[in-house]
């Protein structure tokens, strides 16, 4: 009879954090060769393994509860290395899915800002090539001897009326976004040219304080909201005003009026939409420009029903849009709700009376990124 040993040494951890050594004895008496005792000193090796790891398994235990409880040991333990392996995985998808969402912000906030500073450029053009037709009336001395006559030649009225509307007329037709042409003399005779104004419009404006606006502005080129100048049709028309003064002596001869079809604005500002049937059904598939006074009035765009609404209306958030407009420095790119829709916003003023906004639907811009974070998960 020969008596031998198998001793197994464990350490655990107490209550009190302190290592504990635990000596479990195993005194094997038998007679048998040294092959059955190996297996028995393996079997002892890999119980204490197996106490080892359901030690690891106890902060999980109590992280799931129960439905642990009713696990087996081998699918607690399979789990617990599924989680430790997508741990990992998941970490590097969320950073990839977070700065694949950072990288197409700055890439949209350097093309919008690319594409407001050439819109600004192509507006500015186009306001001054009105502003300019209205300054010519008064340095071109044949065409401002026009309005001279009219309100000074008693004789010949009649024929300088209709030299007058003759040129106002010829200036309305040569331009398709100039819907009519309105001309009031100091003396409150008024000459019609282009289009067909309406005579509820007609009621309307004479009700208005606008003639007596610009006359106050003096020669200053003064642009007015969207009105309705002709009942046919559903669309809008942008006013600009101006004075008109006999050059050689800087006497007032009366107002001039541009009716301007806002479409012609809009078309401008979004072409590439219009190019690419991006609207449909009043439904805007991209990205969009719209117009503004320093009001927040909106003066064109794509949704023709929000036109003459406010801005401040339609945004969730008002404080930095309106900081923006008053001439504070803040950031010109930022995120908001506009009609109930998540819309990235980006600030440019065109001059002193109108800005112009990019609008971005963010799902749109994070369709892709979107796309990603399902792959990786």
């Amino acid at each position: 009879m020969r008596s031998f040993f198998c001793v197994s040494r464990q350490y655990i951890r107490g209550k009190e954090g302190k290592k504990k050594k635990l000596e479990n004895h195993l005194t094997v008496r038998t007679v048998l060769g040294p092959e059955l005792r190996r297996k028995v000193c393996l079997k002892v090796i890999k119980m204490e393994r197996i106490t080892t790891l359901q030690g690891i398994l106890k902060p999980m235990d109590r992280l799931f509860g129960k439905f642990m409880d009713k696990v087996s040991f081998k699918k607690k333990l399979l789990f617990f290395f599924l989680l430790v392996s997508l741990g990992p995985i998941l970490m590097i998808g969320m950073i990839v899915y977070t700065s694949s969402r950072i990288t197409i912000h700055n890439k949209m906030t350097y093309y919008s800002n690319d594409s407001l500073t050439k819109s600004k450029q192509q507006m500015e053009m186009i306001l001054k090539r009105y502003e300019d037709l209205t300054y010519q009336m008064m340095v071109y001395k044949d065409v401002n001897k026009l309005f001279i006559d009219f309100i000074e030649d008693e004789d010949n009225h009649t024929s300088a009326r209709i030299e007058l509307e003759n040129y106002l007329n010829s200036i309305a037709f040569s331009n398709p976004n100039i819907f009519a042409i309105k001309y009031i003399s100091t003396a409150g005779e008024e000459i019609n040219a282009g289009g067909e104004i309406s005579s509820s419009y007609e009621t309307a404006f004479k009700e208005s304080s606008v003639n007596d606006t610009v006359t106050k502005d003096n020669d200053r080129v003064h642009w007015l909201p969207p009105v309705k100048a002709n009942n046919a049709g559903e669309g809008v028309q942008v006013l600009m005003g101006r004075m008109i003064k006999d050059f050689s002596t800087g006497i007032d001869v009366g107002n001039i009026f541009f009716f301007i079809n806002e479409s012609s604005f809009d078309r401008a500002l979004n072409e590439y939409l219009y190019e690419t049937d991006g609207i449909a059904e009043n439904r805007i598939k991209g990205n969009y420009l719209i117009l503004l006074d320093n009001n927040g009035r909106i003066l064109s765009s794509p949704r023709k029903e929000e036109i003459n609404n406010n801005i401040f209306d339609l945004l969730k958030r008002k404080e930095h849009l309106r900081a923006l407009i008053e001439g504070e420095d803040l950031n010109t790119d930022f995120s908001n709700v506009l009609n109930k829709k998540a819309v990235q916003i980006s600030f440019k003023e065109i001059n002193s009376d109108w800005i112009l906004l990019g609008i971005a639907p963010t799902s749109y811009l994070y369709r892709e990124t979107r796309g990603i974070g399902f792959s990786v998960f």
